[in-house]
């Protein structure tokens, strides 16, 4: 018998590769090495670049001097046989028994979960620092195993379940910057495709290097036997090799991201003018009052009409990147214009792909603006035309690129080359948070600030909010950005659903312990005690004390600033207390504590102090045609958008099939005809899910959807929300108001797996169209019934008389109280209980007290109210 048959599939050996670009030097004299670097991806990250290697040769010969955090490595269901592949070859090369470690030497074991189980520091003289052994259990070639556990680690598909892996390194590396060395996973005995898995494995190592993970080098070594210092041949179980070498050349090409910094314009034109006709008296205005500040501006006036064919799209495309600003003047000509709106749109791409505020709306005349154009800040022009149009000329020009205001060349072009700025563009000492009603306090504080320091980079929102800038994402960004924010409340203050979001967000960092800090300073007397503004101690700067303690407060921020301390932080209660760092246990987990609100949800939607049982969910309405929540939903009708990136299209059209199955008359929008329709979609909808990944943060386009979303939300029924989002992948910690949207569902929280390790897939919908794990399944499934239920409850919501507006996020401090509230509430459902003759069984909507009624209805005898 041929004994490689035992050892899984034959391998054979490939053409010889040469790595020419590879990391071993070229001089043949040398000792051969024992990997070689064929192609290196590069991902760029907010803390700094982080890489894939592809390697070919023996992970075994790993020299000491490139020793690593993590190696690697996968089994299948608790088989760790000495004669098979890596695992095998790390007992023979360097005397590591994998089944020992696995039996007296785990550091940490969540196979259950999430399919790994790691170990203790291994012994120094051995080029790797712990071991990580990613489990599978489902098909599989290998024959030759005399005992193994096929219940051990989690179902499923190894190059979806490979991101478990790589969640796990979380722990494992503990915010400090790590190095993996792996083979490709599953793919000798266990006979998975190596495509499939090499596209597995880059695809989650680059989603959570986006996401923060520190994985500064993963090196994925392709068993290869090495000739030379320059080449090799691999040894695959298919196929001669030059298919994953495409492949990994594909995904580099795809998922390497390179620095947003574009490199320099030439710029034709100072100003493109987009106008209607029918407003031509104003244009000529402001026409005249830019020749008079610059007599010598480039000025594009477009008035030509729009083809069909898009031939004149693609020429003004080409105009308006050669553009320093954009005018558009807005008013309800303008909107009327389907010309007019489509160079709209393409001056918001120009803004996407320029990296720079190409965009300057001037509002001359009311109107209703849609969504969209609403968040990019514009001039007001409407009052007093003739000195606000001036105003905001001198503010135009005084922002042109510095070579297209003196321009000296003689030829009618300059070059704009842009500032590599700081690693946070947004950096501001002091972020000023106020209402428009109590703007003679803010001036004043931000005069005080600016006597003490005037070098301070201050947020004050009238002298930083630019026409052009997208206003939400700067308010966000700059608070990211800034090490302190002075909140200046009122009763005014906690009307506004803006301040409460700025308030929430500083709020969340403050308790976080991250760089910022937060000072509440309370300018009058509140008519309510608002909890969630609380649990950060207010400075009292009532009127009768308002400019001591605004003069003491300022004093001791600024000398924190400098990394001082100031002793009269202590004569204001709390001040010095705001300013202090708090000790680690005291500190905020955001994602811990969101996770534990979607939990309680779960928890008190279906009446269990544990996870829902089998019985009750997930909901039959996705498994049986006769369920008679199915019979309801089937009459649904309404729209649903889905806001993705391609990158998450598979939760995206498995979540579509969900809901076509279950209620088919619910018509779901993907995509549109153009960024017309598009823009007008998301201004219309109804509801609109958006599935969060670090592709989806990444793109200016995506997240120009999310907040027109946002913005709509914030006048949405908080009954019925119209933005349902869902994190499909992990997300970075910032920008951070992305952990403060309200996540209806994150696949990512651990009880998807614990419900997906107790409840069969028999009879669920049909295979082929749910293209994710069976975890990802279940929490679709309830994103589907949440959206289904909203669905119903905005139809039958009465129609608001006055438009009310609440804020688009969460506050830490009231999801806090409402999980108190939840496991309140759930111990009182099961106090009460689900007896046959309780009457108020049938008031209680609940998916177990349903489901109970159902049960009941079905015999004539039983009184149903007792």
């Amino acid at each position: 018998m041929d004994q490689s048959i035992l050892r899984g599939r034959r391998k054979n050996p490939t053409p010889l590769v040469t790595c020419e670009d590879g990391q071993a030097s070229r001089d043949d004299d040398g000792p051969i090495p024992g990997l070689l670097v064929k192609d290196t991806l590069t991902v760029v990250t907010p803390s700094g670049e982080c890489k894939i290697e592809l390697c070919l040769g023996d992970i075994t010969k790993l020299p000491q001097k490139d020793k690593v955090d993590v190696l690697l490595i996968s089994a299948y269901g608790g088989c760790y046989s000495k004669g098979v592949g890596v695992i095998g070859a790390l007992y023979r090369q360097r005397d590591i028994d994998v089944y020992q470690l696995a039996r007296t030497h785990k550091e940490e074991d969540l196979q259950d979960l999430y399919s790994c189980w790691w170990t203790k520091p291994l012994p120094n003289h051995l080029p790797y620092k712990r071991l990580l052994c990613f489990e599978t259990r489902g098909s599989t070639v290998f024959s030759g195993a005399s005992s193994y556990d096929p219940n051990r680690g989690a179902k499923g598909r190894p190059s979806e379940l490979v991101s478990h892996a790589f969640r796990c390194l979380v722990p494992i590396l503990n915010n400090q910057d790590g190095t993996v060395i792996t083979p490709l996973l599953n793919s000798g005995s266990q006979g998975c495709d190596e495509c499939e898995m090499l596209q597995g494995m880059v695809e989650n190592a680059v989603n959570w290097m986006k996401a923060g993970l520190p994985l500064r080098l993963l090196k994925i070594v392709i068993y290869s036997t090495v000739l030379s210092r320059t080449t090799a041949s691999m040894i695959l179980q298919r196929g001669d090799g030059s298919q994953i070498l495409t492949l990994f050349s594909q995904l580099k090409e795809r998922l390497e991201t390179k620095s947003p910094i574009p490199k320099e314009v030439k710029l034709d034109y100072d100003i493109y003018m987009s106008f209607s006709p029918k407003d031509q008296s104003s244009v000529d205005h402001i026409q005249t009052a830019l020749r008079t500040i610059k007599p010598d501006i480039r000025i594009y006036l477009s008035n030509q009409k729009l083809d069909e064919d898009a031939i004149w799209q693609n020429d003004i495309y080409a105009v308006m990147t050669k553009s320093a600003r954009v005018i558009t003047v807005l008013s309800p000509n303008y909107l009327s214009s389907p010309d007019c709106l489509e160079q709209y749109n393409i001056a918001l791409c120009c803004n996407r792909q320029s990296y720079r505020d190409i965009l300057a709306p001037l509002y001359i005349a009311t109107v209703t603006l849609p969504t969209y154009m609403g968040l990019v800040q514009y001039s007001d022009c409407r009052s007093d035309p003739e000195v606000q149009i001036s105003n905001t000329c001198k503010q135009l020009i005084k922002a042109l690129p510095l070579s297209t205001q003196d321009d000296s060349s003689g030829n009618g072009t300059t070059t704009s080359t842009p500032v590599e700025e700081e690693e946070d563009p947004f950096c501001y000492d002091v972020f000023v948070s106020y209402s428009h009603c109590d703007s003679e306090a803010a001036t004043h504080i931000v005069g005080v600030l600016k006597e003490l320091d005037p070098s301070l980079r201050i947020f004050y929102d009238i002298q930083e909010l630019k026409t052009g800038h997208a206003w939400q994402q700067t308010l966000y960004h700059s608070i990211d950005g800034s090490r302190s924010m002075l909140a200046i409340l009122s009763n005014n203050y906690l009307r506004s659903a803006v301040c409460q979001e700025e308030y929430s967000l500083a709020q969340m960092k403050h308790l976080a312990q991250d760089k910022l800090k937060l000072i509440p300073l309370c300018i009058e007397n509140l008519e309510k005690e608002e909890c969630s503004f609380s649990e950060v101690t207010m400075v009292t700067a009532t009127p009768d004390v308002f400019q001591d303690a605004v003069a003491t407060a300022c004093s001791s921020l600024v000398s924190w600033l400098h990394g001082k301390a100031d002793t009269k932080a202590d004569s204001v209660e709390g001040l010095s207390h705001l300013l202090a760092g708090a000790a680690v246990s005291d500190r905020l987990n955001i994602e811990n504590l969101m996770e534990d609100h979607r939990k309680k949800i779960l928890k008190n939607e279906y009446n269990t102090i544990s996870l829902p049982l089998k019985d009750v969910f997930p909901p039959k309405c996705f498994i049986s045609e006769h369920d008679q929540d199915k019979v309801k939903y089937r009459e649904v009708t309404g729209e649903v958008l889905l806001s993705f990136h391609p990158h998450d299209e598979k939760f995206a059209l498995s979540f579509k099939s969900l809901l076509e199955w279950t209620a088919p008359k619910v018509v779901v929008l993907v995509d549109a005809s153009s960024d017309q329709e598009r823009l007008r979609q998301l201004d219309n909808a109804r509801h609109i899910v958006a599935f969060l990944s670090p592709h989806y943060v990444e793109s200016p386009k995506h997240v120009e959807e999310f907040h027109v979303a946002l913005w709509r939300q914030r006048v949405s029924p908080i009954q019925a929300p119209l933005l349902l989002p869902v994190k499909v992948l992990k997300l970075a910690w910032k920008p951070t108001y992305f952990q403060l949207v309200g996540s209806v569902i994150d696949l990512w929280d651990a009880m998807w797996p614990s419900l997906a390790l107790n409840i069969p897939r028999t009879g669920w919908l049909r295979h082929e169209e749910l293209m994710v794990s069976n975890s990802t399944s279940l929490a679709l499934m309830e994103l589907a019934r949440i959206t289904l239920e909203l669905i119903q409850t905005a139809k039958n919501l009465p129609e608001e008389k006055e438009l009310k507006v609440r804020p688009a996020l969460l506050n830490p401090v009231q999801v806090k109280a409402e999980i108190l509230a939840l496991v309140q509430a759930t111990k009182n459902h099961r106090t009460r209980g689900h007896r046959s003759g309780d009457s108020a069984l049938m008031d209680c909507s609940c998916i177990v007290c349903r489901r109970t009624q159902k049960l009941l209805r079905k015999h004539s005898d039983v009184n149903l109210t007792g």
